[in-house]
């Protein structure tokens, strides 16, 4: 079962709900020049397929932010992965990220698990100190995180980064 869209208080008329297909295009435009169109819909593909559940933020039924779960790299036991978070540049630090990852919080809970687990690049502070002030905690040393980076023209690079491995416990 998949969340029920959620109209969040103080946000206009921000709304997180599961992805549907009109959303991927508007979402390439809005998280771009960080996220790729190609990138967005491999995440679509992706979430189809059952690989991981992606979530969307809208804002005035406007797309503005992402974030999936599910997948087991990097999985801690009884956790929910959290990965790809994005906010459109313009719309960060209005609490549009925050929601999103409160709404996976909730789909842990609902499926019975006591953790949110999730990876975050060693260099990206400002992401580190929301996470951290969210609860998070840091597990161990930096892992080496590798995904492919997907451009609109047509290709791909693997990406490697020192991450660190997070995990909060939900109640």
């Amino acid at each position: 079962m998949l969340p029920r869209p959620r109209r969040l208080t103080n946000a206009n008329s921000m709304v997180v709900r599961v992805i549907e297909e009109p959303d991927v295009a508007e979402l390439g435009t809005a998280l771009a020049p960080d996220v790729s169109v190609r990138q967005v819909e491999n995440r679509w593909a992706e979430h189809q397929q059952g690989h991981r559940q992606t979530l969307v933020a809208l804002l005035d039924d406007v797309p503005v932010g992402t974030v999936s779960s599910g997948g087991t790299r990097h999985k801690e036991p009884d956790s929910l992965r959290m990965f790809a978070l994005d906010v459109e540049e313009s719309y960060r630090r209005r609490g549009i990220g925050m929601a999103l990852i409160v709404t996976v919080e909730e789909e842990a809970l609902r499926l019975g698990l006591r953790h949110v687990s999730l990876e975050v690049d060693i260099e990206n502070e400002r992401a580190i100190r929301l996470y951290e002030g969210l609860g998070d905690m840091r597990l161990g040393e930096p892992v080496l995180n590798r995904w492919m980076q997907l451009t609109d023209d047509g290709e791909g690079r693997e990406v490697e980064s020192l991450s660190w491995n997070m995990a909060k416990e939900i109640r």
